[in-house]
C-alpha cells in the first residue's frame, strides 16, 4: 500500500513537473512570437499588433532618451550665454522679469546676437594666429561676450541712450524706461519733491531712494520737512524718512538748487 503510494506521489510529481515545463515552454513560445518583427509586421499572429504598438513605444521612449543625453548638453551650451545676458540685464535695469516663455525667446535673441559677435571674433583671432580656435575657447570667449552684451545693453537703456537716438530721428516716441513712473524720477533726478500723501499730509525734501512701482516699495526723503500752510517744519535730528509708496496719492518734482549744509 505504501509502495502504490509512493508510485503516485511520484507519478503526480512528475506530471506537475511536466506541467511546468509545458508552461514555460508555451510562455516562451509565445514571448518569441510577439517579439519576432513578423509577428506584429503582418496582421497573422494573433497578439502582433500589440506587441508591435508597444514595442514602437518602448523604442520611441530609447529614441527620446538618446536624443537627451546626446544633444541637450550641446543645447544648453548654445543656450547658456543668451541665459547670462538676460540674467546680467535684468539685475541691472529696473525692468520685470517676464514669464518663462518670454525668457526663452529673450535668451534666443540675446544668443543670436552674441554667437554672431563671437564668431568674428573667432575668425579673426584664426586669421591673426593662422589656428582654428578649440571648443573650450569658444565656450569661453561666447561667456565673456554674454556678459559685456548684457552689460552694455542694460547702460543704454539706463540712459535712454538707443530711444533718445530713434526720437531724434522720428522713429518713436517711446523711451527705454519700464514706465512712465520711473521715467519721470529718471528725467528729474535733481529735484526736490513734494510728497501729498494720505490724510493731507505733506513732506518735502530730497529723494535719495524711491521706488520702481507707484504701488510698492518705499520713498527714502532726506533733509526732510513738513508742510503746514504757511511754513515749514524740519524734521529735526532725523537723517532720512521711510515713505510707504501706497501712502503716496502725488508727487511733485520741485526745481530747487541742493544747498550744502554750512558748518
Amino acid at each position: 500500500m505504501a509502495s502504490q503510494q509512493g508510485h503516485n506521489a511520484v507519478a503526480v510529481d512528475h506530471a506537475n513537473t511536466r506541467t511546468n515545463q509545458i508552461s514555460l515552454g508555451a510562455i516562451f513560445a509565445q514571448w518569441r512570437k510577439l517579439t519576432e518583427p513578423g509577428s506584429w509586421s503582418n496582421g497573422n499572429a494573433r497578439y502582433g499588433k500589440a506587441a508591435g504598438k508597444y514595442q514602437a513605444r518602448a523604442w520611441g521612449g530609447m529614441a527620446i532618451m538618446n536624443w537627451a543625453s546626446g544633444d541637450i548638453v550641446g543645447v544648453l551650451t548654445f543656450l547658456l550665454p543668451g541665459f547670462i545676458a538676460a540674467n546680467i540685464f535684468y539685475s541691472l535695469t529696473s525692468h520685470p522679469k517676464p514669464g518663462p516663455f518670454d525668457r526663452v525667446v529673450q535668451a534666443l535673441i540675446f544668443t543670436v546676437i552674441g554667437r554672431a559677435i563671437t564668431d568674428i571674433i573667432l575668425l579673426l583671432e584664426s586669421v591673426a594666429e593662422n589656428g582654428p580656435w578649440t571648443k573650450n575657447w569658444e565656450l569661453l570667449v561666447s561667456v565673456l561676450v554674454a556678459v559685456l552684451l548684457g552689460s552694455a545693453t542694460s547702460c543704454l537703456l539706463n540712459r535712454d541712450t538707443l530711444h533718445r537716438i530713434l526720437r531724434r530721428l522720428g522713429v518713436t516716441r517711446e523711451t527705454s524706461y519700464p514706465s512712465e513712473w520711473y521715467s519721470a524720477f529718471s528725467r528729474h533726478c535733481d529735484c526736490y519733491v513734494t510728497l501729498h500723501l494720505k490724510g493731507e499730509r505733506h513732506l518735502y525734501g530730497w529723494p535719495e531712494e524711491w521706488p520702481n512701482r507707484p504701488d510698492e516699495g518705499h520713498f527714502r526723503i532726506a533733509e526732510a520737512e513738513w508742510l503746514a500752510e504757511n511754513e515749514r517744519i524740519p524734521a529735526t535730528g532725523v537723517s532720512a524718512i521711510l515713505i510707504p509708496a501706497d501712502q503716496v496719492e502725488m508727487v511733485e518734482f520741485v526745481h530747487e538748487a541742493h544747498e550744502e549744509p554750512q558748518e
